[in-house]
């Protein structure tokens, strides 16, 4: 078991998630990032670059912003991620 992971949700983000990743890559590594990629209609690349550096990307799919939804899905990851870290 792992002793800690960061996680976040973005959606069209190329300014602040490679912050955000530089930011934690230095405390955390790569297998311990976790970015919920919430994926609408449009095509959305962010996350590419930080794939290639290690970080798990997990696709997430609604065609709008609704916050039961985002609710929902960040409850869900952190409960799966507080079984396995």
């Amino acid at each position: 078991m792992r002793e800690a992971c960061v996680f976040t949700i973005v959606r069209e983000e190329p300014i602040f998630l490679p912050i955000w990743m530089r930011y934690y890559s230095q405390h955390f590594d790569a297998q311990d990032i976790f970015v919920l990629h919430h994926i609408t209609d449009t095509l959305d690349n962010c996350c590419d670059i930080i794939a290639e550096q290690g970080a798990n990307i997990i696709k997430v799919h609604n065609p709008l912003f609704d916050p039961a939804w985002l609710l929902r899905v960040v409850s869900n990851q952190q409960a799966q991620l507080l079984e396995t870290h």
